[in-house]
């Protein structure tokens, strides 16, 4: 047996044994799985029930913890996504934006994560139809992470695919010079306006599962990126509350206001798109 298989069994063991001690809660998520909507969702995706039994999302977070944003996030679609909307998911058609652009077409998608281990949806930013970006997101219990919103947005992954540094620089030349993950973090901005959230909460690079070794990369994209938000950073998370407020113009240089009210301008209208896209279903 190789190292890989018997890392994902002893951690499917423990994973295991977690569940025994926190049984109210997996009677709670076996009778939301057999909700409605929820119901039919897992029968198209048959692994889906297994993933989310296994999901981790973070590293830092108990298994209480994880059952209980896992329950709260198909609680929330049960009751507040449309059927239209679930099935428009399922077919992967569920477009948020899309660049003017009749060449080097930039675009937007929301879908259902592949697996529940890094959230439960999952925004990709495709460029000439290619996937260069993704963020991997839940609905989540404001209290899990102590805060007073009822739901929040919880971020557990944000990646660059590999080999697509070339196409991801592309992007940012065709786009009013704005990054893939500012772009998707803008679109995450319109889902959250639609569905009345007023908090995203993200992991930090340490607390991010895949980062085993404390990679500089993970630092780049998790820590520095939510800086840029001026996202307040405790208990190995970071916490943003909406909606945005962009920095002042008046306190940007004058050399740079222009160029950053074409990027505001541009990212507002990703975020308007997103909100507009899913706003069609209700």
């Amino acid at each position: 047996m190789n190292n890989f298989v018997l890392k994902n069994l002893i951690l499917k063991i423990t994973r295991f044994k977690d569940l025994l001690f926190n049984i109210d809660n997996v009677l709670r998520l076996k009778t939301i799985l057999l909700a409605d909507k929820i119901y039919a969702l897992t029968q198209d995706n048959k692994t889906l029930y297994r993933e989310f039994i296994y999901a981790i999302l973070a590293k830092n977070l108990s298994s209480k913890q994880r059952l209980i944003i896992i329950i709260g996030n198909l609680t929330f679609i049960n009751k507040i996504i449309p059927i239209t909307f679930i099935n428009k998911l399922q077919k992967k058609e569920l477009w948020l934006w899309i660049s003017d652009e009749s060449t080097n077409t930039s675009k937007i998608r929301l879908d259902f994560a592949s697996h529940g281990m890094e959230g439960f949806f999952r925004l990709y930013y495709l460029y000439n139809e290619e996937t260069i970006f993704t963020i991997g997101f839940t609905i989540a219990p404001g209290d899990i992470f102590g805060v007073l919103n009822k739901d929040v947005i919880f971020i557990s992954n944000m990646q660059l695919i590999k080999n697509r540094k070339h196409q991801y620089q592309c992007a940012i030349n065709n786009n009013s010079k704005t990054t893939p993950q500012r772009n998707l973090f803008y679109s995450l901005f319109g889902i959250a306006e639609k569905f009345k959230i007023n908090h995203i909460v993200c992991v930090d690079a340490e607390s991010q599962i895949s980062n085993d070794k404390g990679l500089l990369s993970f630092q780049a994209t998790y820590n520095d990126f939510m800086s840029t938000f001026n996202g307040v950073h405790y208990n190995n998370y970071f916490h943003l509350p909406l909606p945005y407020i962009e920095k002042d113009s008046n306190i940007v240089s004058s050399t740079h206001r222009r160029r950053n009210k074409i990027k505001r301008i541009f990212n507002n209208k990703i975020k308007n798109s997103a909100c507009l896209s899913i706003n069609k279903f209700f």
